[in-house]
């Protein structure tokens, strides 16, 4: 009898029995073997009254069926006397017995339901749906597979992704010979095909419907296959079951608990692969080159690594829109893939910059290929033919042997790399190599950004003071000076801007190196309570900054130091550069009292013209000049030139550079008004000039 009649409470019908007809002795519930279920006397007394039922007049037996007719067991009772009213009463419980019974099996069946559809969600969800590396990425896809095996008792499952070069497959320990057939190329395409013509699921169940696939006696199986969808809808590959002609078929219950296995696989490749290209992202293809690295020390193996660029990808952007770029993308990745093996790796590392590691591949053949990829993109234009602009790239190539140090050092140095061919025009291939001078130059300017960048956060700059001197008595009262910045070395010692300012202004770090300079130069003025004009250099990225005019406003005003003694130093080069904000930034300060100076004048182009267009006070002539005016006529007319024009227009003169007596002499002779060098001070901090 079904085990669920034992979960019945008969008491309960005993009771309403009993109320109901005295004459009762005793009634018994057996199954049909005559195992007793339930009875109201002895159990000797029961078993003897199951044999007797049918053969005493004061007994009766009533057969319990399910709603199905389904026979469920035998209900046998004793009366003092028999009736049809007892028999009706009688009748009447095992009715109620049978229709209790019948609801708890359905009762069970639900419960067995749920309980499988908890165990199918523990399945799905047994797995993250995100990943912190690619490693544990290609795990979690091992480990679903794995369990549509397990779980739904199949004898192979498949997921396949070709453009991921993603292949995983499972099969059943016992596996009949007769189905471990390999599941070659022409297989997978005929499945792939199949689920992208039907846009969803597709079940084979009986042998006639294999040959819709194509396949025929290629797959000698059952199959339920469900599209892997990308994150744009389209189908990106396959999740595929097979089993045994055999074996039971696949229900729709197997589907939608395969349809959620393939929803959670896209879920896992969107963490590990770019969603435009659909090639591996950046921590998949270092985990690649960190498997290929291990292979050079062990098997002696050489390969080579490609950074690829491509040249003004934002003027795309710009001019064209956004989806022209991602077209062009895309683009550009078909021809990257039409160029490369399939062992080889392609990646998407970020914006318009891929990584390819090309395995078993000497340098100069990944030179050639290099060469080859080049003239591939030069070929793709972008935009309507008349104004349609043509693609180009830059390559950097380097090596991945048994001399390699790390992952990170061969990136670091392949970014160089593409810095020298950007500087060099692109749309070429550059080397990264330990003995290029070039490389080794960008490569120390690149450090310098961290040092730069710590620097600004911890304090690790330091200014200077060095005096500006009158030249004339009618010109001397208060002190005047420069701030000038240096970067204080882990070892203590300072090092000069020329080591780490070119690195500052070409990864654009100079208006933050600014601001921090500002700041710290109006706080010592503050606290030390300097007398006199100080002179604070400002760069021309700090010009261009936009709404740096307001902040500098506002940090002047925060700092209670009166403006008239604040003179703000741009150079003749940046400022003409950004004329239009220099003017704009020159009139607010200059407004408020604060003094402007030009300085390295006399190196642009056309120094007088601009000096018309700029409202400063002082003109400071470059050094380049004022160092030779003792022994060289040319340079001594030149500084005498800009002094006269200066006079002219009322401006102040300042000379650079003044490194001995010679030089301020002949500064005097022309009539210059200030100057500054190593002959009379070299920079100090604050805390050592004297009071």
């Amino acid at each position: 009898m079904n085990s669920s009649i034992k979960l019945i409470d008969f008491s309960r019908y005993d009771r309403y029995v009993r109320a109901q007809l005295s004459e009762l002795q005793a009634w018994v519930l057996s199954d049909d073997d005559g195992r007793l279920i339930y009875a109201t006397c002895a159990e000797e007394n029961a078993q003897a009254l199951i044999c007797q039922a049918s053969i005493q007049d004061c007994a009766g037996e009533i057969v319990i069926s399910a709603p199905n007719n389904a026979f469920l067991g035998r209900l046998h009772y004793w009366l003092e006397h028999h009736s049809d009213v007892s028999r009706a009463v009688m009748q009447m419980v095992a009715d109620c017995i049978s229709k209790e019974l019948a609801l708890q099996c359905e009762l069970d069946a639900m419960a067995g339901e749920l309980t499988e559809r908890y165990e199918e969600l523990h399945l799905i969800y047994d797995t993250e749906d995100q990943s912190a590396s690619y490693q544990e990425c290609q795990q979690a896809l091992d480990q679903l597979v794995g369990n549509c095996l397990g779980y739904l008792e199949v004898d192979r499952a498949l997921l396949w992704l070709p453009a991921q070069k993603i292949t995983v497959l499972h099969d059943k320990p016992d596996l009949p010979f007769e189905h471990s057939l390999s599941i070659e190329g022409t297989v997978k395409q005929a499945i792939l095909r199949a689920v992208k013509r039907d846009e969803g699921a597709v079940v084979i169940n009986q042998l006639a419907e294999r040959s819709d696939l194509g396949l025929d006696e290629r797959l000698p199986c059952k199959l339920l296959a469900v599209p892997v969808s990308g994150s744009n809808g389209a189908c990106i590959g396959v999740l595929a079951l097979l089993n045994g002609l055999v074996k039971r078929d696949f229900s729709n219950s197997d589907r939608s608990l395969i349809e959620a296995m393939a929803r959670k696989v896209s879920k896992l490749v969107h963490g590990s692969y770019d969603e435009l290209t659909g090639l591996l992202k950046r921590k998949g293809f270092e985990y690649y080159l960190r498997q290929a690295m291990g292979g050079t020390r062990y098997q002696g193996l050489s390969h080579s690594v490609l950074c690829i660029n491509l040249d003004k990808f934002s003027v795309v952007n710009d001019t064209l829109g956004v989806e022209v770029g991602d077209q062009l993308l895309k683009a550009v990745t078909e021809v990257f893939q039409q160029e490369i093996r399939d062992s080889d790796t392609l990646s998407r590392l970020e914006g318009d910059s891929f990584g390819l590691l090309l395995t078993s591949c000497p340098l100069d053949h990944a030179n050639t290929i290099a060469e080859r990829i080049l003239g591939a993109v030069r070929q793709l234009q972008v935009g309507q033919s008349d104004a349609a602009l043509q693609v180009t790239a830059r390559i950097g190539l380097g090596s991945l042997d048994a001399d390699a140090r790390g992952v990170e050092q061969l990136m670091s140095g392949l970014d160089v790399a593409l810095k020298v061919a950007k500087e060099q025009g692109g749309d070429r291939v550059r080397r990264s190599g330990p003995g290029d001078l070039e490389m080794q130059n960008w490569a120390k300017a690149m450090r310098w950004v961290a040092r730069i960048q710590g620097a600004v956060r911890d304090d690790r700059f330091e200014l200077l003071l060095q005096p500006i001197v009158a030249l004339h008595a009618d010109l001397e009262g208060a002190a005047h000076g420069e701030f000038l910045l240096r970067y204080r070395g882990s070892d203590g010692a300072l090092v000069s801007p020329q080591h780490f300012m070119p690195s500052a202004e070409y990864y654009h770090l100079m208006p933050s190196v600014d601001r921090w300079v500002v700041k710290r130069a109006l706080a010592q003025i503050a606290d030390f309570r300097m007398p006199g004009c100080w002179s604070i250099n400002l760069s021309g990225q700090t010009l261009a900054d936009e709404g740096f005019d307001k902040e500098l406003i506002q940090m002047i005003r925060d700092s209670g130091v009166s403006p008239d003694r604040l003179c703000f130093e741009v150079t003749e080069t940046s400022a003409i550069g950004n004329l239009l904000l220099a003017q704009k930034l020159i009139a607010k300060l200059r407004q408020m009292g604060c003094q402007f100076a030009l300085d390295d004048f006399g190196t642009g182009l056309s120094s007088f013209t601009y000096l018309r267009e700029l409202e400063v006070d002082f003109v400071k002539i470059d050094g380049s000049f004022v160092r030779h005016i003792a022994e060289d006529p040319v340079a001594f007319t030149i500084v005498k030139a800009i002094h006269d024009v200066a006079k002219r227009m009322g401006l102040k003169t300042i000379a650079e550079c003044v490194e001995n007596d010679s030089i301020r002499a002949g500064l005097c002779q022309i009539g210059v008004d200030y100057a500054q060098g190593y002959y009379f001070g070299r920079p100090e901090s604050i805390g050592d000039r004297p009071s």
